[in-house]
C-alpha cells in the first residue's frame, strides 16, 4: 500500500512491489493476477483500514460537531506534516480521473461513503442544535468532502500551513452559517 501511496500507480514497478511485500513476482501474479489487480486490492484495503475509521470517529459519542472538527483538524495536521503523502483514494482519483472504469467505480464508492459519513454527522449536529436549522447538510457534506480532497492534495504538494489553516477557518464559517 505504501509503495503505491508514495509513488502512484504508473511510477510503481512490479519489482518495487514484490520487494516491499517480500515475495517473488510469480507469487504476486498467482495471488492477484497483475499490478492492476494488486492496486485495486490496495484501494479496497485502504478503504477498510483508513477510510472506515473516519466514519467510526464521526459516530463517536459526544458532540457530533466536535467529532467533525476533531477529524478535520487531524486531517489538516496530517496535511501540514512533512510526511504527508495525501490520501491514497484522492491520489488514485487524481491519477486516473475517468480513464479507468473499475478504479473510478471503486473510488467513487469510497467517496460516496465519505460524503455519507459527513452528511450523517452534520444531520446529527443539526438535530442536536449545533448547526442552524436551515443548514443544507447534503450540500455541506459534499463541500467538506471536496475540501478534504483538497487538503490532501495541498499537503502532498507541500502547501503552506497557513493556507491549510485558512481552509479550516472557512469550513468553520460554513458550519456557523449553515
Amino acid at each position: 500500500m505504501l509503495v503505491f501511496w508514495e509513488h502512484g500507480y504508473e511510477a510503481t514497478g512490479v519489482a518495487q512491489l514484490c520487494d516491499a511485500m517480500g515475495i517473488a513476482k510469480q507469487s504476486m501474479y498467482d495471488w492477484v493476477g497483475d499490478k492492476r489487480g494488486l492496486y485495486l486490492l490496495v484501494i479496497e484495503r485502504y478503504y477498510q483500514s483508513r477510510v472506515c475509521g473516519l466514519g467510526d470517529h464521526l459516530r463517536a459519542p459526544g458532540s457530533p460537531l466536535a467529532n467533525l472538527r476533531h477529524c478535520l483538524g487531524a486531517m489538516a495536521e496530517y496535511a501540514k506534516s512533512p510526511e504527508c503523502l495525501g490520501c491514497l483514494l484522492t491520489n488514485a482519483r487524481s491519477e486516473f480521473g475517468t480513464t479507468d472504469e473499475e478504479v473510478g467505480a471503486l473510488t467513487a464508492r469510497v467517496e460516496a461513503y465519505i460524503v455519507e459519513a459527513f452528511r450523517d454527522v452534520l444531520e446529527r449536529a443539526k438535530a442536536a442544535g449545533e448547526l442552524p436549522a436551515h443548514a443544507d447538510c447534503s450540500a455541506m457534506a459534499s463541500a467538506i468532502s471536496v475540501i478534504r480532497n483538497g487538503l490532501m492534495v495541498a499537503g502532498r504538494a507541500g502547501q503552506s500551513s497557513e493556507s491549510i489553516d485558512q481552509t479550516l477557518l472557512m469550513v468553520e464559517r460554513m458550519l456557523k452559517t449553515g
